[in-house]
């Protein structure tokens, strides 16, 4: 989903002064086929409980950011039903899957960076220098 469409439907639950909790989701869910066609790359069936055990390793000898927790999220994830959000709020996402998954693609393959925590560099000469300009967490000052 793309964070243009998640701004818009709060800023609709707050217009419409709305109570209570909405389920919020892009219209087709992501499948590996719109992941693979936005990536070009091919699909290998992976078992999961292989791919769990393999995605912890990599993460326990630091070759990869992904924690195991992610691939159980990712089996686990349910598919939301979002008409109260469209009937209550009249929200309907404008970005489709397709598009969210090759922007998110085309930002990682060109390594997009800004300078929140999340899309900020992550490089180990990045993380002295700032701890070397800002100091220990403890000791800075609040935004």
């Amino acid at each position: 989903m793309h964070t243009e469409d998640v701004a818009d439907v709060v800023m609709k639950a707050l217009a419409h002064r709305a109570a209570g909790a909405f389920n919020v989701a892009a219209d087709e869910p992501l499948t590996a086929d719109l992941l693979r066609d936005a990536s070009d790359a091919h699909l290998v069936h992976v078992p999961a409980p292989a791919l769990s055990i393999i995605t912890n390793l990599a993460w326990a000898l630091h070759l990869s950011p992904v924690h195991r927790g992610w691939i159980d999220l990712a089996y686990a994830t349910p598919l939301v039903e979002c008409s109260r959000a469209h009937a209550d709020l009249g929200w309907h996402p404008r970005h489709d899957t397709e598009s969210v998954i090759g922007e998110l693609v085309a930002g990682i393959r060109e390594r997009s960076r800004s300078s929140s925590a999340v899309l900020g560099e992550r490089s180990p000469a990045a993380r002295l220098r700032k701890l070397l300009t800002s100091g220990p967490v403890t000791r800075r000052k609040l935004p």
